[in-house]
């Protein structure tokens, strides 16, 4: 009997927690300053098929996010953006990367919480402060997945374990297809008149994977992973055959193990920035 009586008083107590915060949000709502925008532009891919500024890559990407504005120098900002990466070792003038004659190509979405400051102080209704430059950073979720096309059909690459991944005690565990990153950058802005912002960013995204291009490590056996995953397996994970070279040796470099992959973008920003006071009464 006590313990029922002391459940109901629990659950009453957590009822009247939850009924303050929401009035406590409620009574807020009016003084917070809220910002919704999104972005278009272009995105690449730096990794280990591709070290250097490339437009031959470069693919569209588009965003949207939610800004609660702490003050007129820091927000936080919230952002959903998504996209398409790749590259290919025949698009480079090195030599040894056309002999390895890896490729790849991978949908990209993102979810992000980054902090933002503004450098010079920026007010959204005001006709002093208008303008300024800004910088950001924070953490983001991001999930990928790799293909190649061989022989006229598309393969999702992680499935096929092209490093070893699908053979016992030889190669790395299979990676997973949602890995954290860092994302940085920073930009310009410039308010155009009632809430309403234009601007340019420029962002990089530190993927903490060096799987993003499924490749990373080593070449492994190419008979091993024959016999294990089949002939399709085989023959991605080593590419070399189809331009007239031999099989690699077993232990030679595949990728970069020591470094991590990355994504960037080049966008244009629309922003709105809701007036405090114009939020819905409670």
């Amino acid at each position: 009997m006590l313990y029922k009586k002391s459940n109901k008083r629990m659950k009453h107590t957590k009822k009247l927690l939850v009924l303050v915060v929401i009035l406590f949000a409620a009574s807020t709502m009016q003084a917070q300053i809220h910002n919704l925008g999104f972005m278009i532009g272009k995105s690449s891919y730096f990794g280990d098929l591709n070290n250097t500024i490339n437009t031959k890559i470069m693919s569209n990407d588009v965003g949207f996010w939610y800004k609660y504005n702490v003050n007129p120098y820091w927000g936080v900002r919230v952002g959903y953006l998504n996209t398409n990466v790749g590259a290919a070792d025949t698009l480079s003038n090195v030599a040894w990367r056309k002999q390895r004659n890896l490729s790849f190509s991978s949908k990209i979405s993102e979810l992000s919480v980054v902090g933002e400051m503004n450098l010079f102080k920026f007010v959204p209704y005001s006709t002093l402060y208008t303008f300024t430059p800004y910088i950001f950073a924070g953490v983001s979720v991001v999930g990928f997945n790799p293909t190649a096309e061989y022989a006229g059909n598309v393969y999702e690459l992680q499935l096929l374990g092209t490093e070893g991944q699908s053979l016992s005690g030889r190669g790395a565990t299979p990676y997973k297809l949602q890995q954290l990153a860092i994302p940085m950058g920073g930009g310009i802005r410039y308010n155009v008149g009632d809430g309403h912002s234009i601007g340019l960013e420029l962002s990089g995204r530190l993927v903490l994977t060096d799987y993003l291009d499924d490749v990373s490590g080593y070449y492994q056996d190419y008979d091993l992973i024959f016999s294990r995953s089949g002939e399709i397996a085989a023959n991605i994970a080593d590419r070399s055959p189809e331009i007239g070279l031999s099989n690699n040796p077993v232990g030679r470099l595949r990728g970069n193990p020591n470094t991590r992959d990355w994504f960037g973008f080049m966008n244009i920003t629309y922003s709105y920035t809701i007036k405090a006071g114009n939020c819905p009464q409670f």
